[in-house]
């Protein structure tokens, strides 16, 4: 309810999306983790009271279930998640929403922060793409190397999710070139990028349709943080959606992590430190 999630406080607000190749997953996935990381690392800076104590930094955390496939196909998850974001943004008094999510969540996260952008210029201080999925993954050199030691992300079971998530019809999950026409066949990643002629790829891999005024270096444009690992299938994805952010003039913070995806998070503790340095001083500074 409105009073859990105490929407009148001026406490940053971070809204979550987990990951599960939009097909398995849910809400209370390990994304608490996180949080508490964010929390404690802030809880350390933070000086005594009058009294000699000191209080964790205020923060509003709030983790989507958003529908999964295939019950649920393209654009369910869309709509869970862009609504969340809605509701949020229209009852908070004051705007410090900060969206971010894993895998399949980074690509949300980035679907649901940029449409914001374009509808409540400045509402949304921050973007955080976690070892992003995208539509356009699984046929590049890096998924061919890295999928056959990735615990999360076996590149058969992937085609097969994301075959599940756009309808896909008639390809088999080992073959590439077959995966790839039923794919292109539905929508095309490569294709000119104009919403009149491609209006699935805005909600599918929007760093591909960015708005006009994203690298306009206005207080509204949101602070754009990106994080990939080094034997991840998915990093061509994270690697593409910091190019198009870097190439329509808006910084991005990038961070790179050593190990698989998923796993990189959770044993890289240098970098996941470095992680929650960044991403905390976009939260409260």
């Amino acid at each position: 309810s409105i009073v859990d999630l105490n929407l009148s406080s001026t406490a940053p607000f971070l809204l979550w999306f987990h990951g599960g190749v939009m097909t398995i997953g849910g809400a209370r996935d390990a994304s608490s983790l996180f949080a508490f990381d964010l929390c404690r690392k802030q809880f350390k800076k933070v000086k005594n009271d009058a009294n000699g104590k000191r209080n964790f930094p205020p923060l509003i955390f709030a983790s989507v279930s958003y529908r999964l496939a295939p019950e649920h196909p393209f654009p369910a998850s869309i709509i869970d998640s862009l609504s969340a974001a809605k509701f949020v943004i229209e009852k908070l008094p004051h705007p410090s929403l900060h969206i971010a999510g894993f895998s399949a969540g980074g690509n949300l996260s980035a679907v649901v922060g940029l449409e914001c952008f374009r509808r409540y210029p400045g509402a949304v201080k921050s973007i955080v793409c976690m070892d992003p999925w995208t539509i356009s993954e699984f046929e590049g050199e890096n998924c061919r190397m890295n999928a056959p030691t990735s615990l999360f992300c076996p590149i058969s079971f992937c085609r097969y999710c994301t075959g599940a998530y756009l309808q896909l019809r008639g390809f088999d999950v080992e073959d590439e070139a077959s995966y790839t026409s039923a794919r292109t066949e539905r929508v095309d990643v490569n294709a000119e990028v104009d919403v009149a002629v491609n209006p699935m790829l805005r909600l599918l891999s929007p760093h591909r349709c960015l708005p006009d005024t994203i690298g306009s270096g206005t207080e509204a444009v949101p602070k754009i943080i990106v994080k990939t690992c080094t034997a991840d299938p998915l990093q061509d994805g994270g690697l593409d959606i910091i190019r198009c952010f870097r190439d329509a003039g808006t910084p991005v913070t990038s961070i790179e992590s050593f190990g698989s995806h998923g796993l990189s998070s959770l044993l890289d503790f240098k970098t996941r430190h470095e992680m929650v340095e960044v991403w905390g001083e976009s939260l409260w500074d």
